[in-house]
């Protein structure tokens, strides 16, 4: 019986031989995974939102403090009226629109309140500094009730506020140097926040980003998981059964490679969503 001829196998085609090579389907994977990443990070980075902000100065200043022998000696008109405050302070706050989202005056649901305590009363409101004042026009008045007597509110109100818009107001009033400060109201798509000390803010990030925060934490062990998938390809390329393997977290080459990469892991988080809100440069100037 004469034996079949056996054809020669063909040789392995180019294309198929690079796309099963473990090389290029981890490289294919990193691709990916980056794709989709920076994908979703610069819809965030680059999402219009309105972002109003306040700041309000730790140093304030004493102008009368009855308290002091000086302080009975000091007699303070106000309007021409005498004024019988016991204290008389004055400070700073700041105000400025952090979003992409211009905030315009038509946006104001609620007039933005400037409120101190109900023992005090605001006797004057003094924009001192604001970022393009022939656009933005800046202004601020302290409130008087119906007998025209001061209160211990005030009101802001500008035309449009773009990004990075700012304004300073002095903020002078009869109370003393530790009396609260806030700020209130209503602006479409918005919450009024406050930074509360130097390069510390509250609430930097909305809600709409909690699922990338979740993916971002999860993108942790992915060292873990491209060790794990080449070991795979490994063994089925070079067709090895399965006996146990070293453990991947006993190798050294695992390890040096995880601890950078959770490290920028972590570096990219607090960027992303814990990184304190910043003060426009055209405050601080």
């Amino acid at each position: 019986m004469n034996d079949v001829p056996q054809l020669p196998e063909d040789p392995p085609h180019l294309l198929r031989t690079l796309t099963n090579h473990p090389a290029f389907q981890l490289a294919s994977f990193i691709i990916g995974v980056t794709g989709i990443t920076l994908a979703v990070f610069f819809y965030f980075h680059s999402k219009h939102e309105r972002q109003p902000w306040y700041y309000v100065q730790p140093t304030r200043t004493s102008i009368v403090d009855r308290g002091l022998a000086v302080g009975e000696k000091i007699k303070i008109l106000y309007n021409g009226e005498p004024l019988d405050a016991t204290n008389v302070s004055a400070l700073q706050i700041q105000f400025w629109n952090a979003g992409l989202e211009p905030i315009r005056s038509t946006d104001v649901l609620l007039p933005i309140k400037l409120l101190l305590p109900e023992y005090t009363q605001i006797l004057d409101l003094t924009v001192v500094k604001q970022s393009r004042p022939e656009i933005v026009k800046f202004k601020a008045r302290a409130d008087k009730d119906s007998s025209g007597r001061q209160t211990n509110s005030g009101t802001f109100d500008f035309t449009i506020l773009e990004k990075n818009d700012s304004a300073t107001v002095q903020v002078v009033y009869a109370g003393p140097p530790n009396a609260s400060v806030q700020l209130s109201g209503a602006i479409i798509g918005a919450a009024i926040h406050r930074l509360s000390v130097p390069l510390e803010a509250e609430g930097r990030r909305s809600g709409g980003t909690l699922i990338f925060k979740i993916a971002l934490l999860f993108y942790l062990p992915f060292p873990y998981m491209v060790f794990d998938m080449i070991e795979t390809m490994r063994r089925r390329n070079n067709r090895i059964g399965s006996p146990p393997k070293t453990s991947i977290w006993k190798k050294k080459r695992f390890w040096v490679v995880q601890i950078p990469w959770t490290a920028l892991s972590i570096a990219i988080y607090y960027y992303l969503f814990l990184r304190p809100e910043q003060i426009p440069p055209n405050l601080l100037m």
